[in-house]
């Protein structure tokens, strides 16, 4: 999905960057495919299915680059219009959360947060079993070998070394799965951090915008950046989390006694 999207931004970016025509329809046309590029880098809800969410985010833009900006848009370096799109994909991406705050607004953004909570406890309750399950196992590996060994005997079903590379392989997947066990913890942690800064810059939004008719843009463009900044963080964290649960499933499937 990730690559999809990639490849999806890409094209359009392309598209964006390389436009030149000047009439009206065709600069209608720019505008609306700078919304879908928005949408898709910022995967900030369904913009297949979901006509709400093309017009909110359309109202959005518009509030940040009227249409009107366009043609000194189309006079920018490639490397400009890119700068600014990243620029406007922030904002967009923040005035939508924010509006969804109020409950304005925000058709099927997802709870990121709560996503998050649950791919945390699923990993946590997968390590916490794998961990237990093969420390019990190495203990038994472990007391099969003082066994034969002190005994001087073998096994005729499975020869001494194969229990003794198995134990090796065991050892070694504990090591993973206590590394992994220390990496949930830091998410964990950074997560509160996300969760508890994202909580805050909204209120913080709120009181700006409640307590003045005409609010300056450089008091809220920043804020909603910052909102689109945590939004991100929890996508890369939530990416992780099912990355990392997918490879010890994976793992635990080569484990199997």
């Amino acid at each position: 999905e990730k690559n999809t999207r990639s490849h999806n931004c890409s094209s359009l970016l392309k598209e964006i960057t390389e436009f030149n025509g000047k009439s009206l329809s065709s600069l209608e046309s720019l505008f609306r495919k700078i919304v879908s590029y928005l949408l898709i880098k910022i995967k900030l809800g369904n913009i297949s299915s979901d006509i709400k969410v093309i017009r909110e985010a359309t109202a959005a833009l518009e509030s940040v680059f009227p249409q009107i900006e366009l043609p000194s848009f189309i006079g920018l370096s490639r490397q400009d219009k890119e700068t600014q799109l990243n620029g406007l994909a922030q904002l967009v991406c923040g005035i939508r959360l924010f509006n969804k705050y109020l409950g304005k607004g925000g058709e099927s953004i997802e709870d990121l947060s709560q996503l998050c909570k649950i791919e945390v406890n699923d990993l946590t309750k997968l390590l916490s079993n794998q961990i237990k399950s093969t420390e019990q196992i190495i203990q038994k590996y472990s007391a099969l070998i003082d066994y034969a060994e002190d005994s001087n005997i073998e096994f005729e079903d499975c020869p001494l070394s194969n229990i003794k590379n198995a134990l090796i392989f065991r050892r070694q997947y504990l090591m993973y799965l206590d590394a992994l066990n220390d990496q949930l913890s830091k998410s964990k942690k950074v997560l509160d951090i996300v969760d508890k800064k994202f909580e805050s810059t909204l209120a913080e939004l709120k009181s700006v915008c409640k307590s003045k008719t005409a609010v300056p843009v450089d008091q809220v463009y920043p804020q909603f950046m910052t909102l689109s900044n945590l939004w991100m963080s929890w996508q890369d964290e939530l990416y992780l989390l099912a990355l990392r649960r997918g490879i010890t499933e994976t793992i635990k499937s080569f484990a199997q006694v």
